[in-house]
């Protein structure tokens, strides 16, 4: 082979190199809220690509604006929407659909009461993507409130005609700001309300179609029931789930933190442990507390939104775990509290919820309790984390072995880590 030849290779390579680093691994989607005025916004999707749940919180002056309607757009139809106007100067909508989002369009219509002479603004615009696996995607978002392009356009009055360049770029009608979304932290508030068919204002509509003022107080503060409070008797169907009965719709899920667990890979340590517990919530998803030990006593509330006939309570079964009662939120229309009793040891535990034309299956976060105080100093801190990750044992003996299955693995991780948090959280509600 000639040297000119392997020049010409090794270049290619390099190039070839260079191009493949580059390359971005998702794209990400342009949301803009933009103002069509006399307090109306709209909320524009463009180079949307496989987004399949949009958590959004939007917050408005309200010196400037009031009561908030909002009405779905074109492209979410028949997805499964959820709004909250409740709280005076935020809206809140959460979006799940089973075909991704795919191009560009209106996602969302808002119309606001004008509430002085000045134009009104949106002061921030917060927004969460996903796919149908739960995993979080990149977005982009902007603001253009009236006063923008009223700004924008005064400025391109006063270009100079023979500057074409210049009068060309100043078309683009200024913004307040472009954020990145989606890995971003910000407001994590479970939203309530089914959103109707797109052209229906769909804050005063219940699930028959008939029209209704809300019910909610706007000030009443929100707050997750437990055991012994006003609760409802669960008359769904309880019986564990599982594959020979599952639907054949798309599922709407993410990975559970134990399946982080058996996935990573690299550096195994404590802070790579602690990290795969702190991942952004699931959209349209809460547990509370965040991680529940098997003990036979801890139970974890479930918070989600699912659109169920009037009188009736969404078609929900739980895995591993027993559904002792589910309650419909008394803050947020269609927004329901599933109170749910791992079974005694389980590592694992879903709760599947039925809904048309999709199923979520959302995991719960639970370890079996176990002893982490290893250095016996009747304080759990880093010191016992320590112990646990150098003493290993061998594969005929292993050590810390949590699970009881002859092996020292990733399940033994994860136990430990889950059960370190509770301890060192001061939050071990069965104690």
């Amino acid at each position: 082979m000639s040297t000119n030849l392997k020049t010409a290779i090794s270049f290619c390579f390099v190039v070839l190199s260079l191009l493949i680093q580059s390359y971005p691994a998702a794209a990400a989607s342009n949301l803009t809220l933009l103002s069509t005025g006399e307090g109306g916004y709209s909320l524009q999707g463009a180079g949307v690509e496989g987004v399949a749940a949009l958590d959004i919180t939007i917050a408005y002056d309200t010196s400037t604006l009031a009561n908030p309607t909002i009405v779905s757009g074109p492209m979410v139809t028949g997805s499964l929407s959820a709004v909250n106007t409740n709280v005076p100067g935020v809206v809140r909508m959460v979006i799940i659909t089973t075909t991704p989002i795919i191009g560009s369009g209106t996602i969302a219509n808002l119309t606001f009461s004008r509430t002085g002479a000045a134009s009104g603004t949106i002061l921030s615009l917060v927004i969460n993507a996903a796919n149908l696996q739960g995993t979080k995607l990149p977005v982009l978002s902007q603001i253009i409130n009236a006063s923008d392009a009223a700004s924008a356009n005064a400025t391109q009055q006063d270009q100079p005609s023979t500057t074409t360049s210049t009068a060309a770029s100043s078309q683009e009608p200024a913004s307040t700001g472009t954020t990145t979304s989606g890995a971003a932290s910000g407001p994590r508030l479970l939203i309530a309300g089914i959103a109707p068919s797109p052209g229906v204002p769909v804050t005063k509509n219940d699930p028959d179609g008939k029209t209704m003022e809300p019910t909610v107080e706007p000030d009443k503060k929100q707050e997750l029931r437990t055991l012994g409070t006003d609760t409802m008797p669960p008359t769904v169907t309880t019986e564990k789930a599982s594959a020979d009965n599952t639907k054949k719709e798309p599922i709407y899920t993410e990975k559970s933190v134990l399946e982080l667990f058996r996935d990573l890979r690299g550096e195994r340590s404590m802070k790579a442990f602690l990290a795969l517990f702190k991942r952004e919530r699931m959209v349209g998803f809460r547990q509370e507390p965040a991680i529940v030990l098997s003990d036979g006593k801890g139970v974890a509330n479930i918070t989600f939104i699912a659109l169920a006939p009037a009188g009736r309570v969404p078609d929900v079964k739980p895995r591993n775990a027993t559904l002792v009662a589910i309650n419909k939120d008394p803050d947020n229309t269609n927004t329901w509290t599933a109170i749910i009793r791992p079974d005694k040891g389980a590592s694992s535990a879903t709760l599947a919820v039925a809904q048309d034309r999709i199923s979520m299956l959302f995991p719960i976060t639970v370890a079996p309790r176990v002893n982490v105080d290893l250095d016996r100093s009747g304080n759990v801190n880093e010191a016992d984390f320590n112990v646990f990750m150098k003493e290993r044992g061998t594969t005929a003996k292993p050590k810390h072995d949590l699970n009881k299955d002859g092996r020292r693995d990733a399940i033994d991780d994860y136990i430990f880590t889950a059960n370190y948090i509770v301890a060192t959280s001061g939050k071990d509600r069965t104690r």
